[in-house]
């Protein structure tokens, strides 16, 4: 994970490109990537908009906003009412 948040590092300093591309990324990996980030003082991945797949997506914003710790209160409670009525 080092080389691939040095390599986007690299190439945002070189203004090859404007950020990470992480949407394909689970919310633990883009948390490792910034931690990485943090730790040898490079640029972090920012928060995407994520690739949403039905249910797949939701869980996902789940899992990231868990990990976050920060979150929308009314977003939350839409994912986990659109969680509840497909386990019905």
């Amino acid at each position: 994970m080092k080389a691939i948040v040095d390599v986007f590092t690299q190439c945002m300093q070189m203004n090859l490109t404007y950020y990470q591309a992480t949407r394909e990324w689970s919310a633990e990996q883009t948390q490792e990537a910034s931690d990485m980030a943090e730790k040898y003082n490079r640029i972090a991945p920012i928060v995407e908009q994520l690739q949403y797949n039905g249910e797949l997506g939701y869980q996902e914003q789940l899992r990231r906003s868990q990990i976050v710790g920060q979150t929308d209160a009314g977003a939350m409670e839409e994912i986990q009412k659109s969680l509840d009525k497909k386990s019905q």
